[in-house]
């Protein structure tokens, strides 16, 4: 059985992590179980992380609502919010970087 992460030493603890280091820091299993987050007690968030790796062994960028709703204990919510975090991300990294050109000097930096 996983330890919960409110009986980890607040250094090691995910959202404590990220904020003291850098979410780079974190470990896939720790991003997962922060975005997760909590819900009822029993709820597991490290737990159920582990089990997300295990059902992407082969990576992340096949993650699907359809296929994250067949992780045991994950449910509806948290399938839900996977997928929208995982899209946001997608799409993110598939626009190109477009300067915020708010100021004639900014244009000129972009045109020079």
């Amino acid at each position: 059985m996983d330890t919960l992460i409110k009986d980890m030493h607040p250094q090691d603890r995910p959202k404590e992590k990220l904020v003291r280091r850098s979410p780079e820091v974190l470990s896939d299993r720790e991003l997962l179980a922060l975005v997760l987050g909590k819900g009822n007690p029993s709820d597991r968030s490290m737990e159920k992380a582990k089990k997300i790796l295990a059902a992407y062994s082969q990576g992340l960028k096949s993650l699907s609502y359809d296929g994250l709703r067949r992780v045991k204990g994950l449910g509806d919510n948290g399938a839900a919010a996977l997928a929208a975090a995982y899209e946001l991300a997608k799409r993110d990294l598939s626009t190109e970087y477009r300067p915020m050109l708010t100021e004639p000097s900014r244009v000129m930096e972009h045109v020079s």
